[in-house]
């Protein structure tokens, strides 16, 4: 019963929000709207000083630089095996040129 009381509270403070007023106050009006301007502004102004003072000392955009192995590790094997295949297609594209591909007759 307590559940259900509590529910209609809050669901009658949600509708009365929503109500259209029936007075109108352009004072009330004004001072929300400079309130609200008032909090952003300060609140870019934090924003902006924040990133002015983070990216003059540089520690905005750092970049950790990783070790890098000056002597890696190379499978001889598979190098071989590449360049023995590249080797292949060299010579057969350059027989290719010479020799040309030669016509086919369909109707052999």
């Amino acid at each position: 019963m307590e559940y259900k009381r509590n529910y209609l509270k809050i669901k009658n403070k949600i509708h009365d929000l929503f109500q259209k007023k029936q007075n109108f106050d352009p004072q009330q009006d004004w001072k929300i709207i400079f309130l609200i301007s008032t909090l952003l502004f300060f609140g870019a102004l934090i924003s902006h000083g924040y990133f002015f003072f983070k990216v003059n000392k540089g520690d905005l955009f750092k970049v950790e630089v990783e070790m890098v192995d000056k002597n890696p590790k190379v499978n001889e094997k598979e190098l071989n095996m590449t360049l023995e295949y590249f080797n292949k297609k060299k010579a057969r594209f350059e027989e290719i040129q010479k020799n040309g591909l030669g016509s086919f007759d369909p109707a052999l």
